[in-house]
């Protein structure tokens, strides 16, 4: 593994939590082996402290003249000096035992370690003793007991708590090692899918496996922004597209007029009817634009600050009111279904107002004479359902998503008067008051409900 790839798993996220955890852990096994290493040495020294006392004890009842036969005895019969005892003068001088002088430092009927040569092989006992002075003499008793072997367990411990250490290290290192080289791994592709993605490629998404972690988590929000980007970006491009196809016909009209005019000599009121056609088609353009800014505006929700509490009750009898004329005109019935109690809601009046206008225009304008379009507003105890129906020429299933794009005309409509901006305005309108939006066949005609849910 080179240290470039070393250098880089080292700034995971992974690998430094992983070493985090790692150096706690150690910490945590160095307190605890601390506190076993303490308890088992005060045990030890405890258990000896104890069996050096009551040696002590026994010892100093035996009669001093009695005592350095049984110190001689002692030096015969254990030959390893696991319980040494001697006897010396104040001075320092040796009377019995196989020590050869007294402690450095000496204090007396308390124990304590002390280091001691033999005589009989000079060699270094580590002794732990006591030390007392027998009463009306000059005479000091060194009862002991060899403590070797605790050192040796001490340090064999010790030993064991270093190499479990070093284990400890290793593995968690490799550990750490093995979980930054696969976060590693994923950053890698997802570095990769991110530059396809600043290069243009927006179908490309960010790898997410079947663990449950941090970055899956991120690259899953971030996909469904992705999706939402491209989704707008085709929605931006379509719109584009209908923009360009459905205002070429009346700018070609608009410029074929012009040069006609140009081509030769008219009258002036000639002149006047091709201006009067020209004015025509340009405020038609405008009007077209800015239907297509407040559709904007309305899909950004910019006019959410212009929210009051409206009676949807009174909106909806104001429209129907105002389309009687054209109702009567062209010889349809239009018929209201709702209670006279008031149905308050919070919204904005006008463009309610806006999209029920645009859905009984349509209805009214792809209704033939003699037929019959209907406006519903139910209220129940879990939603507000608000229904125009007519026995027009209907929308077909394949198209009733297409017909709420922007500029979309079905054949069927092709031939009728509308720039296709309508239904895209009362589903803008729809969205903007958390209302859904949905189509249905009236057989004959068509059925548009505006359902909004408590």
């Amino acid at each position: 593994m080179s240290f470039v790839r070393l250098n880089k798993i080292w700034h995971t996220t992974g690998f430094r939590v992983a070493v985090t955890f790692l150096l706690i852990f150690i910490f945590s096994v160095l307190l605890l082996f601390g506190y076993i290493y303490w308890k088992t040495t005060h045990y030890m020294i405890k258990e000896v402290d104890e069996s050096l006392q009551a040696r002590a004890a026994q010892i100093k009842t035996i009669p001093i003249e009695q005592l350095e036969s049984l110190i001689e005895k002692s030096v015969k019969n254990d030959s390893s000096l696991l319980e040494p005892l001697s006897l010396f003068t104040d001075k320092g001088q040796h009377i019995a035992g196989d020590l050869r002088s007294l402690p450095e430092k000496i204090e007396f009927n308390i124990p304590y370690e002390f280091y001691i040569r033999r005589i009989s092989n000079s060699k270094r006992l580590v002794l732990r003793g006591i030390l007392y002075k027998i009463p009306d003499s000059n005479i000091i008793v060194i009862v002991s007991s060899n403590i070797r072997g605790l050192h040796e367990f001490n340090e064999l411990l010790v030993g064991a708590m270093l190499s479990s250490l070093g284990i400890i290290l290793i593995m968690g290192g490799l550990g750490a090692i093995l979980i930054g080289q696969s976060a590693q791994r994923q950053l890698d592709k997802t570095t990769a899918a991110i530059k396809k993605i600043i290069q243009g490629d927006l179908k490309e998404r960010l790898p997410v496996n079947n663990k449950r972690n941090d970055i899956n988590l991120l690259a899953q929000i971030l996909n469904q922004m992705l999706d939402e980007i491209e989704r707008l970006m085709q929605h931006l491009k379509t719109a584009c597209d209908d923009i360009a196809h459905d205002l070429r016909t009346p700018l070609t009209r608009l410029l074929a007029g012009l040069e006609r005019m140009q081509r030769k000599e008219r009258t002036k009121e000639e002149y006047e009817q091709v201006i009067n056609q020209a004015i025509e088609e340009a405020q038609a353009l405008l009007y077209t634009f800015k239907s297509l800014l407040k559709i904007s505006e309305v899909e950004n929700s910019l006019q959410r600050q212009n929210f009051s509490t409206v009676d949807l009750n009174t909106i909806v009898n104001d429209v129907v009111e105002f389309y009687e004329p054209v109702a009567e005109e062209k010889e349809i019935e239009l018929t209201l279904h709702k209670k006279d109690k008031p149905l308050i809601i919070q919204g904005d009046q006008y463009l309610l107002f806006d999209a029920l206008s645009n859905l009984l225009d349509n209805a009214l304008k792809f209704t033939p004479s003699h037929g019959h379009v209907s406006v519903t507003l139910e209220n129940t105890p879990q939603k507000i359902l608000l229904k125009v129906t007519d026995t027009g020429i209907g929308i077909p299933d394949a198209e009733r998503k297409d017909v709420l794009r922007r500029f979309y005309r079905s054949e069927r409509s092709r031939h009728t008067p509308g720039n296709g901006l309508g239904l895209s305005m009362v589903a803008a309108v729809a969205h903007m008051h958390n209302m859904t939006l949905t189509i249905e066949d009236a057989n004959p005609g068509c059925c548009i409900c505006l359902t909004l849910s408590y």
